[in-house]
């Protein structure tokens, strides 16, 4: 089942973000058009709240709540099946990585 990156997943300041909400702090708005995101990785964990890596400091979403393993998995599906496809499509230079660990059982 693949879900849209329009879904509202993540609570965070009392209302939902979809994975477009995530995304959106890549894209500069268009009264700054040229100019580059100073934001360049999107970093989640279950447990911590979300976080992004902004001019090189790895700063976390204000007001967001620690993921818990749904919401991460969530997270992982709808990017892992929506945004590779969507890149052929962009007309921004966009790079693309992804990369997940599986909890440590004990």
């Amino acid at each position: 089942m693949t879900q849209s990156l329009g879904v509202p997943i993540y609570p965070v300041g009392g209302r939902l973000l979809s994975g477009y909400d995530l995304l959106g702090k890549f894209v500069m708005p268009a009264d700054q058009a040229g100019k580059v995101s100073p934001y360049s990785d999107l970093h989640f964990k279950v447990g911590r709240p979300v976080h992004y890596r902004c001019e090189g400091q790895i700063v976390a979403l204000p007001d967001a709540i620690p993921l818990t393993p749904e919401m991460a998995a969530q997270l992982y599906r709808v990017l892992l099946q929506t945004v590779p496809q969507a890149l052929p499509e962009m007309e921004a230079d966009v790079r693309a990585a992804f990369a997940a660990a599986a909890a440590n059982p004990r």
